[in-house]
């Protein structure tokens, strides 16, 4: 029976499931984390159903399934209960409360003269220093008369902390005369940075975070948050502003847009634009890239086709960008493919796709740029590569070159060819031997030129000088889907051989690694021997995150 409910619930229910440092929660069935086994099941894999007024039937070829009294199968005999007595459970009626009596201004309406007496009393002993009668008031305390403004009103437990903290009655106040309090406080700077290292603290527990409370424990922090602050936001707002040390709303990061962002209350910070602006860009570096390529291109704009969507996309060029924050495009929220689907569609749509990292942008922002004005045609400086020479780099002034001029950074090499202009070093072709039985193979590992220059003829005649002065059978290489689409290895006269697979990376949301730093034998320990390689990382806070993959490329030395 409960295999048929789990097909029946198939892509519907929850299950109760434990993760490897064995706190145990609930999950869909459809989380990925589920699906591939990281997040253990507690219950052999049942779903929660909502099987109250249910009772349990089968139809003739023996099939059970979970119905109510009401279901037509069952009403026509299609369906057959299968309890005990071969008959529905009965419903229970609803239990009817009595309607429970209020609490008079001195407590319980059937208490006697001398109890309540007893009560004032014992909280006269409880509360020696406290001078006035304390009444009972809906579950807490009334002292009448207590000041200008009348009765003081006051739970049972605030009076209790004020009482036994500060042992006096000068800090318990009526509402009125705690605002009148708080007005005059005089706050020096000490006291504003240790306030906004409190709050960081109350941070941890949301609980902490409400007006009253801080209002009644922390009376400094109080007035710090309402110091100059305007009075036509939210609590929550306020707190953010004074914890981040903002005296108003930042703005909207849209290209010359004045407006101001609002508050998100379910994330707890400012969106990075205003109203008119967040239905179109939803990242910081998305604005950012737009607001790049906007200086050259002023008519960009979002491209939403057959069921895709690009942040941005050029049409006089028929090219494409995308930002991929390293978060929000994780194995967990964007699966294996995604990367991979967006690339194919692109390349079936004859579209020409550059995906731009977040990491990439934040830390090599220098050399994207680089890479997109050289797509968009826009580099200033151009050179011919019959004005240049060839000279062999050494390691250390190739390695710098690359660090500084290429998206993947350096790499060991074996042979290392710069183009020089003018005593300068403006483009640079390095390869290595391939250990492959007995053939005489190279990879092409690098090629790029100076940043924001557009070498013309470079790629031919490094690689033209390569074939003429090495003894080689082959050369391979492989062009990143997500910056190259091949054109520059059909120009050197290379073929195809099809896509490498989808390619991933390991990410602690800040950077991504390539997935050769982090092979098990290399991150085992004997804490984890007996544990996967993808178990040690997911302990470590680290994501998968798959990106296009590679093209594949080789030149056959036909001599």
């Amino acid at each position: 029976m409960l295999e048929t409910i789990t097909k029946i619930s198939k892509n519907k229910g929850n299950v109760s499931v434990k993760d490897a440092n064995g706190h145990i929660f609930v999950v869909n069935v459809n989380d990925p984390r589920y699906i591939n086994k990281e997040l253990v099941s507690m219950n052999k894999g049942r779903i929660h159903l909502k099987l109250r007024g249910k009772f349990c039937a089968k139809n003739k070829e023996g099939q059970t399934f979970m119905i109510d009294k009401n279901d037509e199968r069952y009403k026509n005999g299609e369906l057959v209960c299968v309890t005990k007595k071969n008959k529905p459970p009965k419903e229970k009626p609803p239990k009817i409360y009595k309607e429970r009596k209020k609490v008079d201004i001195n407590g319980r309406t059937n208490m006697s003269d001398s109890q309540k007496e007893y009560q004032i009393n014992r909280r006269s002993n409880k509360y020696p220093k406290f001078k006035y009668k304390i009444l009972s008031k809906d579950r807490g305390y009334l002292v009448k008369d207590f000041c200008i403004h009348g009765d003081l009103i006051i739970s049972a437990g605030d009076f209790n902390l004020i009482y036994n903290e500060y042992d006096n009655n000068l800090n318990l106040y009526c509402d009125k005369c705690k605002d009148v309090y708080i007005d005059n406080l005089k706050i020096s700077n000490e006291d504003i940075n240790n306030s906004r290292n409190k709050l960081s603290e109350l941070y941890k527990y949301p609980t902490k975070l409400k007006e009253n409370y801080i209002k009644l424990r922390h009376v400094i922090l109080y007035r710090c948050i309402l110091n100059n602050n305007r009075d036509n936001i939210s609590w929550q707002e306020k707190l953010f502003l004074f914890k981040e040390g903002l005296s108003e709303r930042p703005k909207c990061l849209f290209d010359k847009c004045n407006n101001d962002t609002f508050f998100s209350p379910s994330n707890q910070r400012y969106t990075n634009f205003c109203q008119k602006h967040l239905s179109g860009f939803t990242s910081k570096g998305e604005i950012e890239v737009f607001n790049y390529i906007s200086k050259f291109y002023p008519n960009v704009k979002k491209l939403r086709l057959k069921g895709n969507e690009f942040d941005i996309y050029i049409s006089e060029l028929n090219i494409a960008f995308e930002f991929n924050g390293l978060y929000w495009h994780n194995f967990y929220h964007k699966g294996k493919k995604y990367h991979y689907d967006k690339w194919k569609f692109c390349q079936d749509n004859d579209i020409q796709l550059m995906n731009i990292w977040e990491d990439d942008w934040y830390f090599k922002q220098d050399i994207v740029k680089s890479i997109i004005l050289n797509k968009l045609g826009k580099n200033n400086i151009k050179i011919y590569a019959r004005q240049c020479i060839i000279k062999n780099v050494n390691n250390e002034e190739c390695n710098k070159f690359l660090e500084e001029n290429h998206l993947q950074g350096k790499c060991s090499s074996s042979i290392n060819l710069g183009l020089f202009y003018d005593n300068e070093l403006v483009s640079l072709m390095t390869f290595g031997k391939r250990k492959i039985s007995n053939k005489l193979q190279f990879e092409l590992l690098r090629f790029c030129s100076k940043l924001n220059t557009n070498v013309i003829g470079a790629a031919s005649k490094l690689f033209k000088h390569f074939i003429n002065n090495y003894s080689f059978d082959k050369v391979v290489s492989y062009a990143s889907c997500d910056i190259s689409n091949g054109d520059l290895y059909e120009q050197l006269d290379f073929k195809k051989c099809g896509h490498t697979g989808i390619n991933y990376w390991w990410s602690n949301n800040v950077n991504k690694y390539h997935r050769s730093k982090f092979m098990k034998y290399r991150i085992k320990d004997e804490n984890n021997k007996d544990k996967t390689g993808n178990e040690i990382m997911t302990e470590r806070g680290f994501n998968k995150i798959f990106g296009t993959g590679n093209l594949k490329y080789e030149y056959i030395n036909k001599s």
